[in-house]
């Protein structure tokens, strides 16, 4: 017997015939692979208008390294990437312009998401589910950027510093792009791990207490992260992410006591 649960039901609309909309679950995977192929159809586009400047796209790539010598004087000036095949520039290349059409289009992946959850909440409750999709959508470009502006050329200073007259160092293209670029990304997921908490709580699935009790777990898990993303093993690079990523996590906690459960 297929479940079924409240929702839009695209092949029986007739409310005479359904009316309390009731919609499959089956039907719910079928609504779901739809909006994926939304978001993912307008990523795509997003990605190919990209492609057509992927030269000014490099070029922004690499303003952590600017920033990194900007602030030492010891830190190398021009960075010229290494590539060691044939295919490595056009792959690279490939990988840049798809994060950044991720980051561009991340707005229709929000949207798309209201449109798959609106439908399963009360006319009264769909305002605060907006807002914080809307939250959530800020949180992942701050934490994008504090990576991109922040973190990262923190972690080239240390890194291309630390053996200074040692090594002759030459940075390979691929691997500086996929730590910048993902790193990004991953930072920015990361920062918008409140709004998922915060839609939790007001959904009855945890409560303030249990966020409370978290505190340990929550500390753990932000320094193993940091230590597992960040290159750099300096204390005070690790401790740049550890404390806005649990200062998150904490703002969360002393924000859910405000929030109201569905009843």
């Amino acid at each position: 017997m297929i479940a079924k649960s409240r929702g839009p039901n695209k092949t029986n609309r007739h409310p005479s015939s359904n009316p309390d909309r009731v919609m499959s679950t089956i039907g719910h995977l079928d609504e779901l692979r739809t909006r994926i192929l939304w978001a993912g159809g307008v990523t795509g586009a997003v990605a190919l208008a990209l492609a057509v400047k992927w030269r000014e796209l490099m070029a922004g790539v690499l303003w952590p390294w600017h920033l990194a010598h900007l602030a030492r004087a010891d830190f190398p000036g021009r960075l010229t990437l290494l590539t060691l095949s044939p295919t490595e520039p056009f792959f690279t290349v490939i990988n840049v312009v798809l994060a950044a059409a991720l980051v561009v289009s991340s707005p229709v992946w929000i949207y798309q998401a209201w449109r798959f959850l609106a439908p399963a909440l009360p006319l009264a409750q769909r305002a605060w589910m907006r807002r914080a999709l809307l939250a959530g959508l800020l949180l992942f470009w701050t934490g994008a950027a504090f990576a991109f502006f922040g973190v990262i050329p923190a972690s080239l200073r240390f890194l291309m510093t630390f053996a200074n007259g040692v090594f002759a160092e030459t940075v390979r293209a691929s691997s500086y792009l996929d730590f910048v670029t993902t790193f990004s990304l991953a930072l920015g997921a990361v920062f918008a791990i409140p709004m998922w908490l915060g839609i939790a709580v007001k959904l009855g699935w945890l409560t303030t207490k249990q966020l409370k009790r978290g505190r340990r777990i929550a500390f753990f898990a932000s320094a193993v992260f940091s230590a597992a993303v960040v290159p750099s093993q300096d204390p005070l690079t690790l401790l740049a992410v550890i404390v806005p990523v649990f200062g998150l996590y904490e703002a969360t906690v002393q924000i859910s006591s405000w929030i109201r459960p569905l009843s």
